[in-house]
């Protein structure tokens, strides 16, 4: 066989394998390790499908991967107690080595891993090893697991055997015999429970009973229902061998039922048990925790009652007796037992009817039992946790987290009445209405942090205890694992920052501040006020002083230590006087303020000499001091000694002056070149933000408007360049130079959007093409342009500072905050998260807020330099019902230990093509049902000696669509086009900002123009191919985009990139049934024609099983005017499935000179579980076309349907010579298959079809798979994955 060029194929050097290259899942299971008593290290054990990873808590650092299962994924971990260490050791007990330490489960299978297994792993050192299982055996129990747990090793006997157990979904209890005679050999015993409802949650706990056996060890199960409740039970496994049982005339007890509680008005999706707890009055009590669909989380006593034992009342055919729940199967004397109503069948159903509710006469009083319920997240509450914590001697509150679907985590303290506690347990809860559910404590919500995007925290590890650090790791269907807890171990914040949370009144900060009685004589000839006073503004000096100012005009100076101390600023009558009514405070540079107030007078504070004293008077009311970004590099740079500029705006006055002071010779500058407030387009033109981007002057007004001015040689700066942006009326709040850049830069906004600009300067006569959107301002020399480049809503309603940091790893973060509903937050842009969030009220009020290494407070919001400080830490000062509430973080609330993706299933995958040199795959993107849009980088290798594991770095996240995406594509690496429901369909211009900054540029260009009157058609499909003349290495003038929408009408644009001009140039609607795909079919174009001279072609899939091709011939007056579109014409129409198809791809085309025809290798995968392989060739018959089509059919491709088809390798010969297609499938039965196509070129029999590979595919609901580097192709679902198919 001969490919291109003449060469023969060689189909036996040809790759036929699909090898497992990356994952990026739901995280499904967590669980903290500690490898041995010798070992510091704090590890977390993390399940992402069958693969069992292992991360280093203080490093982030990924050590190892084992796959544990083939095809199952794991749903929980349980790590057993550390063993002995060296020094404590007897001789003989090196074995315990080999002591199985991990309990893995998923649905009904179960491994265990040993203590020497997972030595193995982290003898890598950091370097990541991926064990495929050889060590690990795959073992099936009868019933789908919710808990286990292992025995500690003084339960084994003889040193081979390990004990453990497993709760099922039908609340059975079944245990373990683990076997270690050279390889681990797993038994289930026999399964036992006192009744059968189905659980939705479980829980174990082994506990240390005072039993006179010692081979008698007691598990204590907690059971949620489906339909509400939660059964308490103890089962009780004995160590004894089988053959020595049988000896015996009567069987231990097996189980004892304690509780069966109601209260919660939904099914139960977390159950979790205390250890026991110790009060405060030398009282012990175990505490079960619950949460439901019904958005409660509820704390319930399941301490054993004093000198109480349960018995239930059960029927026999003789009368009524008791019975200790559990008894053997016959009495002593050999009768049967009957059963008890807890073993009855149950109906289906909430409700308190005999017959569907574990609730019988003995269980009527246990709801009482309930001791603290409270209500939170906004939607259904998956799991509960306890600290682990077990002294509360000291009256402290019992520490609570809940998980939610909303991808929360919430803090609850537990405070208890012990007193009514005491007597309530006393009597065993049967007082009646004295023992009322919910009355004997309070959960109050401490806290509420946001740990994952989308929706669903699925897993969940909390470690701790008395005098360790609590550690909280959680793990969500984003993929991403986060951390909290105590930050010596986590990660250390700024040293100089404690946690402080405290709110003062102007009173309270008046009786403990220096120097007050000097300076509260009132003034003479004043009244005295009733007006209450309050704070008003505030300035932090530094990372340790601010500056607060009262309603009185009078000034305190803070300084953070171990607390706040506060001292009077000694103030004369006058400037008392003048300050009262009406002031400005900002920090222009560490240690010192200035403040300007209604007289025109301008004061300065430093802290070195604790004074004020008068600067300059200005003829009018300071409407505001602006602090300059940028303004010591470019007004400064040759004058040492922190000299500073501000501009000062004068109410009345049409234009602003620079201020500029010199401390070192304490002399006051006013430039006499005065900066005229106008543009075209904004009157009055109010200031709000200011900024030096290179020598450039830039200016922000309040409602939105950008404005460019340069300084000329006479007495003003000029305005040389103004934009309003008219999708907002709000006011620009920073300017911020982006590091590295001269001529970009950044500004935020209070409509809750950062935009990024570009200033380029074009010579007279330029020729650069200008954007729509773009204003010209001309000069005799040049003309400036203004580019929009970056447009983004962050998670914030309101933003009110940036600045950009340098990670530890050497990346540039940008930290945005503002304010979100009542909460103020900072905000990560690069890691997506939350660093701090602030329960203030809203905005509009008077705060302020300083970062570690800030050179100023957040009036200046941050330098266009990047500091090097971490970002978590951070001071926040704000007012509060005239209060003041100061607020200090050390460290965010959590981190992320490794970084997901989406939090909803992803529908489309697409990768960048370069025009110019025809790479693949340098920028990928995917789409999901939670209407984002990201961008990234795949890293195939690893490239830096920070990178621990291969993966995708994210560059942008595109944040405009309304519902879920259906289809997405790039074009070239300068333009993504993305379709959604509600006719959504959008142009976004990608570009690469030269900066320090590497985050990748994104602005929506443009949408689709002709949206119906309801607008609620979905864009279910579209294609876009280039057109216009263009050679390599240039941008197309246009877009060919044809899409498909779903009431079956196809339609195709020209769309004219410089002018944002779309142009309707066919469309045709198809009558059978709704199109799913649609495809251009590239026709050859002779030289000396233009493109569309033979017209456009276009195949479609529809939901009936039909391919169609389309025809239409086209003008060239539509290329340029808005003419009549044409109609397109059905060529072809044949069946190749069944019902929908699902997937479709189409190779190049091939022209045959001879024949005079054009040829394409079609594939499509449909519903019908089939894969297609057609061979469509469009032959010229005259003037017109004709479609022949020839099939191969492989029918049961798949066990469900096929949801993505993708050819990953073509190589074609010529006429009469085989030609080889590579296919890639995937379906909802997580299956991702290899196929081989082999035909002849020219002829009509049907290809041999030949699988390749059929390998397992960790993505569920799988949506779409595409090539994204050479040899590389990815699948997209819940979750993604990339396989090697070779180059």
């Amino acid at each position: 066989m001969q490919g291109n060029g003449g060469l023969r194929i060689d189909l036996t050097k040809l790759p036929t394998k699909l090898r497992h290259n990356f994952v990026l899942n739901p995280i499904t299971a967590l669980a903290f390790y500690h490898h041995s008593p010798d070992d510091s290290r704090v590890f977390v054990l993390a399940a992402e499908d069958t693969y069992l990873k292992i991360y280093d808590v203080a490093t982030s650092r990924l050590i190892a991967q084992l796959k544990v299962f083939y095809s199952q994924p794991i749903h929980g971990l349980y790590v057993s107690q550390l063993p002995p260490s060296p020094t404590s050791r007897t001789a003989g007990e090196d074995e315990n080595a080999d002591e199985p330490r991990v309990l893995i489960w998923g649905a009904n299978s179960v491994a265990v891993i040993p203590q020497s297994t997972i030595a193995k792993l982290l003898e890598g050192g950091g370097t990541p090893v991926d064990v495929v299982g050889k060590e690990v055996k795959e073992f099936k129990a009868a019933d789908w697991i919710y808990d286990g747990i292992l025995f500690p090793s003084s339960t084994t006997k003889g040193g081979v055997v390990q004990g453990g157990a497993l709760v099922t979904a039908h609340n059975e209890v079944i245990p373990l015999s683990i076997r270690r005679d050279g390889q681990i050999q797993m038994t289930f015993g026999q399964p036992t429970s006192p009744s059968r409802p189905i659980l939705y949650s479980a829980n174990l706990c082994l506990l240390d009973d005072d039993d006179d056996d010692e081979n008698t060890t007691t598990i204590l199960v907690a059971g949620g229902t489906v339909f509400g409740e939660i059964v308490v039970w103890k089962y009780f496994f004995s160590a004894e061998e089988e053959e020595s049982q049988k000896k015996k005339k009567m069987k231990k007890k097996e189980f004892e039922v304690l509780y069966v509680f109601t209260g919660h008005e939904g099914s139960i999706f977390g159950v979790s048990i205390s250890p026991e707890i110790s009060l405060s009055g030398g009282e012990k009590i175990r505490l079960l925790a619950s949460c439901s669909d019904d958005r409660t989380v509820r704390v319930w006593d399941i301490t054993d009652s004093p000198n109480k034992k349960k018995k239930l009342k059960v029927t026999t055919t003789t009368g009524t007796g008791t019975l200790t729940n559990g008894g053997s199967g016959e009495d002593g004397g050999g009768h049967s037992r009957v059963k008890t109503g807890l073993e009855e069948a149950r109906e289906t159903g909430f409700g308190d009817t005999t017959n569907n509710s574990e609730v019988k006469l003995e269980n009527q009083n246990d709801k009482a039992r309930c001791l603290a319920v409270a209500m939170g997240h906004v939607s259904r509450i998956w799991q509960v946790r306890f600290t682990g914590r077990t002294q509360h001697g000291d009256g402290s509150a019992v520490e609570i987290h809940s998980f939610g679907e909303d991808a929360t985590r919430q803090r609850w303290d537990l405070t208890l009445d012990q007193n009514k506690w005491k007597e309530a347990l006393e009597r065993g809860y049967s007082g009646g209405e004295q023992d009322v559910a919910g009355s004997f404590g309070t959960l109050k919500n401490c806290g509420i942090v946001s740990c994952h995007n989308g929706k669903n925290m699925w897993s969940t590890a909390v470690s701790g205890g008395d005098g360790l650090p609590t550690l909280i790791a959680t793990g969500g269907a984003d993929g991403k694992i986060t951390m909290a807890g105590d930050q010596a171990v986590v990660k250390k914040g700024a040293e100089t920052y404690g946690d402080i949370d405290v709110t003062l009144t102007v009173e309270d900060v008046m009786r403990v501040a220096e120097g007050v009685e000097e300076a509260t004589t009132p003034v003479e000839g004043q009244k005295k006020s009733t007006t209450k006073n309050g704070f008003q503004r505030y300035a932090f000096l530094s990372e340790n002083t601010l500056l607060a100012t009262t309603s009185s005009g009078r000034l305190l100076h803070g300084t953070v230590g171990q607390s706040l101390t506060w001292k009077n600023v000694h103030l004369s009558e006058t400037v008392l006087a003048d300050l009262k009514s009406y002031y400005v405070v900002k920090s222009p540079v560490p240690g010192t303020a200035i403040l300007g107030s209604s007289s025109g007078k301008v004061y300065l504070f430093r802290e070195d000499g604790h004074e004020i004293k008068e600067l300059h008077t200005f003829p009018g009311k300071i409407s505001d001091i602006l602090l300059i970004e940028g303004s010591q590099e470019t007004l400064h740079k040759d004058q040492p000694g922190g000299a500073w500029t501000v501009i000062i705006t004068v109410l009345g006055l049409d234009h602003a002056l620079l201020m500029s002071f010199n401390p070192s010779t304490s002399s006051v500058t006013i430039d006499p070149r005065k900066i005229y407030l106008s543009s075209d387009d904004v009157s009055p033109f109010i200031a709000t933000a200011a900024a030096f981007c290179g020598s450039k002057l830039i200016l922000g007004s309040r409602v939105g408007a950008v404005a460019l001015y340069k300084s000329t040689d006479d007495d003003a700066y000029t305005l040389d360049y103004s934009r309003k942006d008219t999708r907002t009326k709000d006011a620009i709040t920073c300017i911020v130079p982006l590091p590295g850049s001269s001529t970009s830069f950044l500004t935020g906004c209070r409509d809750g959007r950062y935009r990024i600009y570009t200033i380029t300067f074009i010579p007279k006569g330029g020729t650069e093409t200008l954007e729509v959107c773009d204003l010209v301002t001309s000069t005799e020399d040049s003309k400036t342009v203004f580019h929009l480049q970056h447009e983004i809503s962050p998670p914030l309603g309101m933003i009110e500072g940036a600045r950009f940091t340098k990670t530890s790893t050497g990346i540039i973060d940008l930290i945005i905050h503002g304010f979100r509903g009542k909460n103020f937050i900072v905000w990560s842009e690069s890691t997506r998260q939350e660093l701090t969030t602030v329960e203030c009220g809203g905005g509009h009020r008077a705060f302020d807020v300083v970062f570690p290494s800030s050179s100023s407070s957040s009036s200046g919001s941050g330098s266009g330099s990047c500091s090097g400080s971490p970002p978590g830490p951070l001071r926040f000062v704000f007012t509060k019902a005239s209060a003041m509430r100061f607020y200090s973080q050390s460290s965010p609330p959590l981190r992320t230990l490794k970084e997901g993706g989406h939090g909803r299933e992803l529908r489309a995958v697409a990768a960048s093509v370069s025009f110019s040199t025809k790479e693949v795959g340098r920028y990928i993107a995917t789409a999901a049902e939670d209407t984002t849009i990201r961008l990234w980088q795949y890293r195939d290798a690893l490239s830096d000696a920070r990178e621990t594991e291969r993966g995708f770095k994210p560059l942008a996240i595109l944040e405009k669509h309304s519902a879920g995406i259906q289809a997405m594509k790039w074009f070239g690496e300068s333009h993504l086009l993305s379709s959604a429901g509600n006719e959504e369909f959008y142009i976004w211009r990608i570009t690469k900002l030269q900066s320090e900054y590497e985050a990748l540029a994104v602005v929506c260009e443009s949408q689709y123009p002709d949206r119906s009157a309801d607008g609620d058609l979905r864009i279910v499909d579209f294609d876009v191919q280039d057109w216009g003349d263009w050679h390599a290495g240039q941008q197309p003038d246009a877009m060919l985009i044809s899409l498909a929408l779903s009431n079956s009408t196809l339609k195709t644009y020209l769309y004219w990139i410089g002018e944002q001009r779309w142009v309707l140039l066919a469309e045709g609607r198809y009558t059978g049934a709704c199109l799913t795909q649609i495809r251009h079919l590239r026709l050859r174009v002779p030289a000396g024609d233009a493109p569309g001279d033979r017209g456009i072609h276009v195949l479609t899939a529809s939901t009936d099983g039909h391919l169609a091709v389309w025809g239409v011939a086209v003008s060239k007056k539509p290329f340029t005017d808005d003419g009549v579109s044409s109609d397109y014409g059905c060529l072809a129409l044949f069946k190749v499935h069944q019902s929908s198809i699902k997937g479709l791809d189409v190779s190049k085309a091939r022209y045959n000179s001879k024949m005079m025809d054009e040829s394409w290798f079609v594939v499509t995968g449909g519903d019908d579980n089939a894969v297609i392989f057609t061979s469509l060739r469009l032959v010229h018959v005259g003037h017109s076309y004709k479609a022949l089509s020839s099939r191969s059919r492989v029918k049961g491709a798949h066990a469900a349907g096929v949801t993505g088809i993708c050819m990953v390798r073509e190589e074609r010969g010529g006429d009469g010579e085989e030609a080889v297609v590579d296919v890639v499938s995937i379906s909802n039965d997580q299956r991702v298959k290899l196929w081989r196509a082999v035909w002849k070129e020219g002829s009509e029999e049907p290809a041999k079809v030949t699988l390749l590979d059929n390998q397992y595919s960790s993505v569920a609901d799988a949506g779409d798979v595409e090539v994204i580097k050479e040899g590389r192709v990815m699948v997209g679902g819940v979750g993604m994955e990339v396989w090697d198919f070779g180059g």
